[in-house]
């Protein structure tokens, strides 16, 4: 297998070290495809707390180092950056080569390595991820059925252990830590600030914990229809200071690289509201919420480094068995691919096999029926040019002395065990061909008797 994954995660590299690269993300895996390096698929994840970049390499059409991929991730993760910043640290991608590839993605899938251990978000995450990929024609045979495979695995782990359980993610933490010291969200007034891949965990989870009362804002325009969706109350530009102001808890999820909740809105909020507290959970890797917000008075803001402070531990036994399911995941993944290394093989075989059988269809006599002898004489003949190219190598493997070779060859392919003879182990003495032949060659086949000359063309001989 020719994968390659490099992962910037939050926890080998922060927050602000996923926020430093995800600017990279948009076009990656098409630009990968088109570089003059042997990539032929790629496949790109980016969430609040990691970025992945996923690469099918063609080693055998161009090889190519570990280290001049490192090399390419490393200048592309950076290319939006200003180039005369020479004083900046390099990202230095976790890199992830051939099977320890395939590990890594079966452990995002199974949410093994998410900041919530056991979450189901980065599953549909990764799925979305594909689909994108597979749009845009950058996700090879590889990555889909490698990541495809994946996903089956992570099903089986949320099935099959209680890493999956209610609250057990990053929307999910965020929301226990806004309601410490707030009525239930039964409750409460909620609005949800963006329309995106986020907000749809986001609303569900809210329906999980009891909100009833959510609103929905978006400054692009599509809150109505995400409204419409979701039962949710659409908020127009003109109302939503207003919603603002009465909203005990807002989620901002949209994370477009610059705050849209300032510190203006928010002040203008407080001013028409009373003196409750407001609580504004900001999931948004590149944050949504101005940094002045989190000053005011009567402000509490969460965002993802308080959540990532605040995930509760997993019991040892549910984790060491989504391992488990894991290693047999990515195993029964080794054995499919494993068996499907030869396809070309089996592929020109039945084609070789259906081009004789096509040429002595053609050679029988026309009409509706084919007399007995015709037909005899029609399956001799495929017989014996389906024996001939054997029977030949055979007698080569014999005259090689690797006769013992050809008889495993022949039991592995065709089932046949033959019993040979020391004196055919031993090998030929140079005119073994020709005792067998009678003369210096054959002009028959010595498995059917038929003359050589009609077994067709030299190329199917």
């Amino acid at each position: 297998m020719g994968l390659h994954l490099y992962s910037v995660h939050h926890r080998a590299h922060g927050l602000a070290g996923v926020e430093r690269v995800t600017p990279a993300v948009a076009g990656l895996a098409r630009r990968a495809v088109a570089s003059p390096l042997p990539i032929r698929g790629a496949l790109t994840l980016a969430t609040c707390n990691r970025v992945e970049l996923l690469l099918d390499v063609d080693e055998a059409r161009d090889p190519i180092s570990w280290q001049d991929l490192d090399a390419y991730v490393e200048s592309e993760l950076t290319a939006h950056e200003d180039a005369g910043d020479e004083e900046r640290a390099p990202v230095g991608a976790r890199a992830h080569h051939l099977a320890d590839a395939v590990t890594h993605i079966f452990d995002v899938a199974a949410g093994l390595d998410s900041m919530v251990v056991g979450e189901r978000e980065i599953s549909g995450q990764l799925r979305r991820a594909l689909t994108v990929a597979s749009r845009e024609g950058t996700a090879s045979h590889l990555i889909h059925r490698t990541v495809q495979s994946a996903l089956r695995t992570s099903r089986k782990v949320a099935h099959l252990t209680g890493l999956a359980s209610a609250g057990r993610s990053v929307v999910g933490v965020g929301l226990t830590v806004a309601s410490e010291g707030q009525p239930p969200l039964a409750d409460c007034r909620v609005l949800l600030i963006g329309t995106g891949s986020y907000a749809g965990a986001s609303v569900a989870a809210l329906h999980e914990r009891g909100a009833m009362d959510v609103s929905v804002y978006s400054s692009s325009g599509r809150a109505e229809q995400f409204a419409a969706g979701h039962d949710l109350k659409a908020v127009p530009h003109e109302a939503f200071l207003e919603t603002l102001a009465d909203a005990d808890l807002v989620v901002s999820c949209r994370g477009i690289g610059s705050p849209v909740l300032t510190t203006a809105e928010v002040n203008a909020a407080l001013a028409m509201r009373d003196d409750r507290e407001l609580v504004i959970l900001d999931l948004a890797l590149t944050r949504d919420v101005e940094a002045h917000v989190r000053e005011l008075d009567g402000v509490r803001v969460i965002d993802l480094a308080d959540v990532q402070s605040a995930v509760p531990d997993v019991g040892f036994d549910q984790v060491a068995r989504a391992v488990d399911l894991v290693r047999e995941g990515t195993a029964e993944l080794a054995r499919e691919l494993d068996q499907r290394r030869l396809d070309p093989a089996i592929v020109a075989l039945r084609a070789l096999v259906s081009d004789a059988v096509d040429e002595e269809l053609d050679r029988l006599p026309a009409g509706d029926v084919i007399p007995r002898e015709a037909a005899v004489q029609a399956l001799r003949r495929l017989a014996a040019r389906m024996a001939h190219i054997p029977t030949s190598r055979a007698h080569d493997a014999a005259h090689a002395g690797r006769a013992a070779e050809y008889v495993d060859a022949l039991n592995a392919v065709l089932g046949i065990e033959a019993q040979l003879g020391e004196r055919a182990l031993a090998g030929a003495d140079g005119c073994g061909r020709a005792r067998l032949f009678g003369g210096e060659s054959s002009t028959s086949c010595p498995v059917t008797g038929i003359d050589l000359a009609d077994l067709g063309s030299s190329e199917q001989q």
